[in-house]
């Protein structure tokens, strides 16, 4: 495809369709596609007791890893933030956690859809989630301390996006977005873009019916190209009133699409600031009909490209303001390292809704409270090896069958293992370009169970403008699946190991960051700094500005050569018209419209496939095809003939060499078969709407008039349509009614016109000379035969405004107006066609009549609504308030069941205690009575002793006593006669 064939600018344009006129493909030898391979390997440890040798040698161990190794030796060295900290080029002064700011009213419009509106989030088979659990995930709060984000930050890597850690590397993976974050993997690209107005009409059946309501609330919200996302939540949620003239299920279907376009502006794929980018209405439209998209990718390119801008920012991280996804590292910080945060918080003021049926584990973060961590603290914290888990996903049930539906699966593990470039496509009004961050899970092997060999050199970032194209080829890189046998998937038990290789590598790699990581966690590091010179000298990273494209950027995706063209543009339109075809069916379905598919050949197919301007088909469509609001691009009309068969007119287009849209194409009914009266087509002749040149929808244009295409190709000047306004007071809202905007104007026909153009269907004049006198009888012949094709058309087309008229739908104010439109189209002068425009007339009247009696009614229905709407609003006060009651409840019988279970061990300790104090008490009497009958025996004991041993001392001393008074009584004698 030419650049010529491009329907409209770049930014108008699906990815899809940029990857024709820029190809790329992506590569399939085994450096870009890395298989999982088993291998004898040494293994390696790392030997910190010896400064000489940081490595020792283990015994060989059957590896499970990535294929192929990486080449070696390498002189490569890890660049972290931390490395600029230290020298002095990036301080953390002014550094705060920013949160991107949730509009007021987020939380109660999420809460409503994913209670009300969330059939199609939900996923098509029981047990599975697509993204009503990461919905759920943005009505939480994530505090963090800001000292562990900037000890992390610190251990950055922007050149191959992981952290760097003193004995291994770690990163983000998309396996951790799918987890923790609920958002898909798998799915059809995410794409940002801005169609062209004209496409997003619903009766072109090429985008959702939701599109263009959306589109227009953004044109009219939005203030120098920017709408804020409180505006979009004020507009669509907080008040309701802008969606009152929808019914239930268009309601439910904008609503739901306005929330989910707020969703990922501001919570799922962060970028561009607290603004609703217009490329999401697309993609926002779709989802709500099903339509599943891969989210994952994108979101972590916006993560990946966040910290690269952190990472490259002259000074500091507070001297770039800009807002960036840090919900998702905090997220990925509570799974990893979990001692950052404490116990579960008692009150989380959440929204009531159903929980997710697999609940992203990023619920159980923004549960939990934070704990405070200093600067060194933080940085002691991750340098231990240890506070650091590998597979926090593991199942709590060691038994495997106990969960069915795991969140891990062999198709989530080969999407999250693909090494390669995460696309984020971003298209405005003003540019259109694309983010491409390099994913390397290799050099994060053990994250997935798998053992770490030497990884490859990393791929190299990339933003461009002029080559948006090659995104396509790296999505189709990224979702192709590459694993045939599941053997080799590791279990979420299975630890891996390192080869020596890579532990001898990873060494050499490390040795400049460890040298200076006992620098970092000072406070001197967080004192300001004057911007001064450093800002003058600052320019603008190479790897944040767009470039053109070089060979390194070619590593995993090449250009596709000349004499493949061909084929590769034929792969990609097989490979859209899957997804296309299905999708187009359902918008068929949801307008109620019936389509012939088996009336459309492969070559009309093949066409639209390769120029999406001519549209898939173009079969013609007649005026009273209209009120279906059908494709006029894409139907097989069948049109009921005075014999009651039913007829495919065949096809034939005038087309235009200027590559018009499909709107604009004459279509022409000249090759129907003989009998089946004059070929009267569509002719529409096309003017732009003056619009605002600053919406820049110079694209856009509507059918404004008619007219009849002869065999010739000729426009003749039949029923024209002109703009036309209503100012009727009806109730109800005639501006999304196509017939309110025409009125039908009946040019003066002369009679040899007439004949000349029924002649050139079959009729022969004798004369060939159109200009010559025609007599009376032919005249009178030809106007005969006039009014029975009038006739039978007005039949036919008032057949067509009646089908499904009852005096139910006659107020329906398209019904109203198609009765009208078909009235003013029949001609009045004759008499057979008069009778049937004076019925059509009265049934207008009749139908205004309802109208205004509905009208009033629904006037009086409004009051009513408003005193509802008061009663509702108290309603939800007090709802609220027994939101309140009910957290408060949640949180005293958490109380009261904490209380019970320590009473139960308090009654229980007690318990034991009673037990051994009536034991104790038993032993106490006894040892009491043992003590008693020794005391007494010891008493008897010791006065018998006391006798036996006073008798033995009487006996003893009872003669040597007497002998001693005999002695001292002589002695006394003998003294006294001395004297």
């Amino acid at each position: 495809m030419d650049d010529a064939s491009l329907p409209s600018p770049p930014h108008r344009t699906p990815l899809y369709e940029v990857a024709k006129l820029q190809p790329y493909e992506p590569l399939d030898n085994e450096t870009a596609c890395l298989a999982l391979k088993e291998e004898q390997q040494i293994e390696g440890d790392f030997n910190f007791s010896n400064p000489n040798r940081a490595w020792r040698s283990q015994p060989h161990f059957l590896a499970r890893f990535l294929h192929t190794l990486a080449p070696t030796p390498r002189s490569d060295t890890a660049s972290p933030l931390g490395s600029r900290v230290v020298l002095g080029d990036f301080r953390w002064a002014n550094f705060e956690i920013e949160h991107i700011p949730m509009p007021n009213g987020y939380h109660e419009w999420a809460a409503r859809v994913l209670t009300n509106h969330s059939s199609h989030l939900k996923g098509s088979e029981p047990g599975k989630d697509y993204i009503y659990g990461a919905i759920f995930c943005s009505l939480g709060k994530y505090p963090i301390s800001p000292s562990v984000v900037r000890a992390l930050l610190e251990r950055w890597d922007s050149i191959a996006n992981t952290f760097v850690f003193p004995c291994r590397e770690r990163t983000i993976t998309l396996l951790d977005m799918k987890n923790m974050a609920g958002l898909p993997l798998d799915g059809e690209p995410y794409d940002e873009f801005i169609p062209s107005r004209a496409y997003m009409e619903p009766a072109m059946l090429l985008y959702p019916k939701t599109l263009l309501p959306l589109y227009r609330a953004w044109r009219k919200l939005e203030d120098g190209g920017k709408v804020t996302f409180q505006k979009w939540c004020d507009y669509f949620h907080c008040t309701p009133g802008n969606l009152s003239g929808f019914d239930s299920s268009e309601f439910s279907n904008i609503y739901t699409a306005a929330f989910l376009t707020l969703w990922i502006c501001c919570f799922a794929i962060v970028g561009g600031g607290p603004y609703i980018r217009p490329g999401v209405l697309v993609t926002a439209s779709w989802m709500t009909l099903g339509r599943q998209f891969a989210l994952a990718q994108p979101a972590l390119c916006s993560l990946y490209y966040s910290l690269r801008l952190i990472s490259t920012k002259p000074i500091n991280p507070a001297s770039l303001r800009k807002l960036w996804p840090v919900h998702y590292l905090i997220g990925w910080i509570g799974d990893h390292i979990p001692a950052v945060f404490g116990n579960r918080m008692k009150h989380v003021n959440i929204p009531v809704c159903p929980y997710p049926s697999v609940r992203p584990t990023m619920l159980d973060t923004m549960s939990r409270k934070q704990t405070l961590f200093s600067p060194k603290s933080a940085h002691k914290l991750l340098c231990r090896d240890k506070n650091i888990l590998w597979n926090p996903y593991k199942p709590l049930d060691e038994d495997l069958t106990a969960q069915p539906n795991s969140l891990r699966t062999n198709r989530i593990f080969d999407l999250s293992l693909r090494r390669g470039m995460l696309p984020w496509r971003i298209a405005t009004y003003k540019t259109d370009f694309c983010i491409l961050e390099p994913y390397h899970p290799e050099r994060a092997a053990r994250q997935f169970g798998l053992d770490q060999v030497v990884p490859h050199l990393p791929l190299t970032s990339l933003v461009t403008e002029s080559d948006v194209g090659i995104a396509y080829a790296h999505w189709r890189h990224l979702l192709r699946p590459i694993y045939e046998d599941s053997h080799l998937i590791p279990d979420e038990y299975r630890v891996g190991r390192a080869s020596l290789a890579w532990v001898r590598w990873f060494s050499a790699f490390i040795e400049p960051f460890n040298s200076i990581l006992h620098s970092l966690g000072q406070d001197n590091l967080y004192d300001p700094i004057s911007f001064g010179a450093r800002q003058c000298d600052y320019h603008i990273h190479p790897s944040l500005a767009p470039r053109n494209l070089s060979s390194r950027d070619l590593t995993v995706v090449q250009r596709v050569a000349e004499e493949h063209l061909q084929d590769y543009l034929v792969s990609i339109m097989n490979k859209e018209m899957t997804n296309n075809d299905h999708w187009k069916r359902e918008l068929h379905n949801l307008l109620g419209v019936q389509v012939d598919y088996q009336g459309q050949t492969a070559m009309e197919r093949d066409h639209f496939e390769t120029n999406p301007v001519a549209g898939p088909s173009s079969q013609p469509v007649l005026l009273d095809n209209l009120l279906a609001k059908e494709n006029l691009i894409d139907n097989q009309i069948i049109v009921p003939v005075e014999n009651n068969k039913k007829r495919h007119p065949p096809l034939n287009i005038l087309s235009r060499d200027n590559g018009d849209p499909p709107a604009k194409r004459r279509l022409d009914f000249t090759d129907m078969d003989e009998g089946c009266g004059p070929a009267i087509a569509l002719a529409p002749n096309v003017t732009p709407v003056d619009e605002d040149p600053n919406q820049e929808d110079e694209d856009y244009t509507v059918i404004t008039d008619f007219g009849i295409v002869d065999k010739k190709g000729n426009l003749q000047p039949l029923p024209s349509i002109e703009s036309y306004i209503t100012t009727t007071g009806s109730g109800g809202d005639f501006s999304k009614s196509p017939y309110n905007m025409t009125r039908v104007v009946l040019p003066d026909i002369d009679s040899t016109e007439i004949s000349a153009f029924i002649n050139d269907c079959g009729q022969q004049l004798d004369h060939p000379s159109s200009g010559q006198a025609l007599s009376k009888d032919t005249q009178s012949m030809d106007a005969t035969e006039i009014e029975k094709i009038f006739l039978a058309t007005a039949y036919q087309v008032s057949l067509k405004v009646l089908n499904g008229l009852d005096v139910t739908t006659l107020k329906d104010p398209e019904r109203c107006a198609a009765l009208q439109l078909t009235s003013t189209s029949l001609p009045g002068n004759f008499a057979s066609i008069s009778k049937i425009k004076a019925m059509l007339d009265k049934l207008v009247a009749i139908s205004q009549q309802l109208q205004l009696a509905h009208s009033e009614f629904e006037a009086s229905s409004g009051r009513v609504d408003q005193a509802v709407g008061q009663v509702k609003q108290e309603l939800s006060v007090k709802k609220n308030a027994l939101q309140a009651t009910a957290q408060e409840m949640i949180s005293v019988e958490e109380r009261k069941a904490e209380l019970l279970a320590e009473v139960a061990k308090f009654n229980l300790a007690l318990k034991e205690l009673e037990e051994k104090e009536e034991k104790l008490l038993k032993t106490q009497s006894a040892q009491e009575l043992e003590v008693k009958e020794q005391e007494q025996a010891l008493c008897d004991a010791t006065t018998k002793a006391n006798k036996r041993a006073n008798d033995d001392l009487r006996a003893k001393t009872m003669v040597p006593i007497q002998e001693a008074e005999k002695l001292l009584t002589d002695l006394n004698q003998t003294l006294s006669q001395v004297n």
